[in-house]
């Protein structure tokens, strides 16, 4: 692997608040791996993961990474659902990286087999595409107390671009994350491109340039002006420090809720993906096994985005934080 530079420590001081992030560099399959101020010429600035790969990243944090087509901060990229990467990441930091075209913290492409749990997504951006957080192309990725704030996209979603083809059977799973503060032309805080197959649960969007675009399945969530759904409501969710959609990308802001916010014990256990057996519910052709999500996902999912406990006072609550 080539073009490994270290992490600068001193710009991760507020990340280490929002997330208790410890390591900046993992060992996975035997690799030692740094993840900070690299360049592609095309894809996966800090971290490209192609067929048939299968990464399994814990307590890292990518930052700074350029890459000239797809992916600022990670690719993880198939040619076909039967050729797709295998990839999980937890405990991780996603930040101020850039690509040219589409997905400036990741990008995935062709992958039912992406996890990303614990995991803070902000201050990344597009030059050219969309997906300034998160672009998910023709895939169905599982994200979980995932924090996808102050992302900015020249086009179209500026926390996550999803575009999911009809023939797949898949779902594009989003639960206890928190859309905040990201900006784009369209779709400030979630863009879906597809008319198939996106459930958003448990989840805040709000305080973005607009809220949603497209027509996921949206379920016991708090989104700003409302949103069409059993359980969904328009409360102020009462951030501690809720910064501007015009000031992305950045990463300030403080997205834990005040003790009034209606977040708070409202939230449907039922759509934790706790189990194994919840997770496979409608996700085909996955690389990942029983006994990996058992080992790199499940100890993951009992602490929020912060490493508190997950669930406090009997009740889950609503977004990437307990409070």
């Amino acid at each position: 692997m080539k073009n490994i530079k270290c992490i600068k420590y001193i710009n991760y001081i507020k990340f280490y608040k929002i997330l208790s992030v410890l390591l900046v560099i993992v060992m996975t399959s035997g690799i030692v791996i740094a993840c900070g101020g690299n360049t592609a010429n095309d894809n996966g600035g800090g971290w490209y993961n192609y067929i048939n790969a299968k990464s399994i990243l814990t307590d890292v944090i990518f930052s700074e990474n350029y890459a000239g087509d797809t992916g600022g901060g990670l690719s993880i990229r198939g040619s076909s659902l039967s050729k797709s990467p295998s990839f999980i990441m937890a405990n991780a930091v996603v930040s101020g990286n850039t690509a040219n075209n589409r997905g400036g913290g990741i990008f995935i492409s062709y992958n039912n087999a992406t996890v990303i749990t614990r995991v803070v997504i902000a201050n990344n951006q597009t030059i050219t595409g969309g997906g300034g957080g998160i672009y998910s192309h023709n895939s169905a990725p599982t994200l979980t107390n995932v924090l996808l704030a102050g992302n900015y996209s020249s086009e179209n979603g500026g926390g996550i671009y999803i575009y999911t083809f009809a023939s797949s059977s898949s779902l594009t799973k989003l639960t206890n994350v928190t859309v905040t503060g990201n900006l784009a032309s369209s779709g400030g805080g979630i863009y879906r491109d597809s008319s198939y197959l996106t459930q958003i649960r448990n989840s805040i969007i709000w305080g973005n340039s607009t809220q949603i675009v497209g027509s996921p399945t949206v379920t016991n969530c708090i989104v700003q002006g409302g949103y069409t759904g059993t359980g969904n409501t328009m409360e102020d969710p009462l951030f501690v420090d809720l910064r501007p959609d015009t000031d992305a990308p950045t990463d300030e802001g403080d997205y834990r809720v005040e003790s009034e916010s209606p977040a708070i014990n409202a939230g449907d256990y039922d759509y934790y993906p706790d189990t194994w057996v919840k997770w496979t519910e409608n996700i085909s052709e996955t690389m990942i096994t029983r006994e990996e999500y058992d080992q790199w996902v499940l100890p993951y999912l009992l602490y929020d985005i912060s490493g508190g406990s997950r669930v406090k006072g009997g009740t889950i609550d609503i977004g990437a934080y307990e409070y």
